[in-house]
C-alpha cells in the first residue's frame, strides 16, 4: 500500500482568496504541530481561476488521517474556513507513482 495523502478541492468566495490562504496555512500548521511531521502540505491556486484552490498533504498512515479528521479542533478550523468558501471536497488518496522531487516551496 502506498503512502496516504489528503486532497482538497476548494472554491473560495471571490475577494476572500488571501483570507483563505491564511486560514488554510493556520490549519496546516496546527495539523503539523498536533500530529507530528505529517510529511508536508501544499496549497495550489489555479492561475486561470483564482477562486479555485487544491491542497495536498502526505501522512504516515490512514489512522493518522482518521484521528486528524475526528479531532474537535479540526472541525472548528474547517467551520472557520467554511465562511470563506462556496464549496469544498476532501478526499483520501494513495500514492501509486512518483517521479523526481518537488522543488522548494516559495516563502
Amino acid at each position: 500500500m502506498g503512502q496516504p495523502h489528503t486532497h482538497g478541492s476548494w472554491r473560495v468566495k471571490p475577494g476572500r482568496e488571501d483570507d483563505f490562504v491564511v486560514a488554510w496555512r493556520e490549519m496546516a500548521s496546527w495539523s503539523n504541530d498536533q500530529f507530528g511531521e505529517v510529511g508536508g502540505a501544499r496549497l495550489l491556486q489555479d492561475q486561470k481561476d483564482p477562486t479555485r484552490f487544491y491542497s495536498v498533504g502526505s501522512w504516515p498512515s490512514n489512522e493518522a488521517i482518521e484521528e486528524w479528521r475526528a479531532h474537535p479542533e479540526f472541525r472548528r478550523r474547517i467551520a472557520a474556513i467554511e465562511d470563506l468558501i462556496e464549496s469544498f471536497t476532501i478526499d483520501t488518496l494513495e500514492l501509486r507513482a512518483e517521479v523526481g522531487q518537488f522543488c522548494a516551496a516559495a516563502a
